[in-house]
């Protein structure tokens, strides 16, 4: 968990915060690398552009998550790009600094080390899904993924969120419209319910034995 690093954020430059709007770009593929940055309050996405053009979200974090670090290795250049999906709250730890806690503490760099290995499997599943699912699969698996990942612990009873059908199409690789059919279905079936794009999970259970 990347909350294992303690309290990595002090070291943040003059511990400041750095406010992010909706849509707002934290960097960009191409750009050198120079932070690692935690997230104080809200949510971004990450997304990469494969050779076609078409961008797809790889990784989706939120309050308390850490994130921009894979860059750190190889030439160090940033191979996606950072966006904020709400009005979001960022510090940015000078990677100088991360790595001379790195070296100097055992503990940080052990959960560093789980982190880079829990990142690789989970992109790797991910991957797979994305190359053998159905469409119809891949849509439920982006909600349940979604879900999980945005869920806030102390509101177990309320499944809500707020995705854009953009955002699922990236995240699943499949177009808008055929995003647009499935959700239509979804609800059809009585297993999500949506507004105004906040979407509701009715039956998760109904959900997973599409996924799985």
């Amino acid at each position: 968990d990347s909350k294992a690093f303690y309290n990595i954020s002090n070291l943040s430059e003059s511990n400041s915060i750095k406010r992010v709007k909706d849509k707002g770009q934290i960097y960009n593929e191409g750009d050198l690398s120079k932070y690692l940055y935690f997230i104080v309050s809200g949510k971004i996405k990450i997304i990469r552009t494969n050779e076609f053009g078409k961008q797809y979200i790889t990784e989706l974090y939120k309050e308390g998550d850490y994130f921009g670090y894979l860059a750190f290795f190889g030439d160090g250049i940033h191979r996606d790009s950072a966006i904020a999906i709400e009005e979001t709250e960022i510090k940015r730890v000078p990677k100088e600094d991360f790595f001379k806690l790195l070296l100097s503490n055992n503990d940080v760099s052990i959960n560093f080390i789980k982190l880079l290995t829990n990142n690789y499997s989970g992109a790797e599943e991910k991957l797979l899904k994305l190359a053998y699912n159905s469409a119809r699969k891949r849509v439920a698996e982006a909600l349940l993924y979604v879900s999980a990942k945005y869920q806030d612990s102390n509101s177990d009873s309320d499944s809500s969120f707020i995705l854009l059908r953009e955002n699922i199409s990236s995240l699943s690789g499949i177009s808008p419209e055929s995003v647009s059919r499935n959700l239509t279905d979804f609800k059809e079936e009585g297993l999500i319910e949506s507004h105004k794009g906040k979407i509701k999970i009715l039956n998760v259970k109904k959900l997973e034995s599409i996924k799985n």
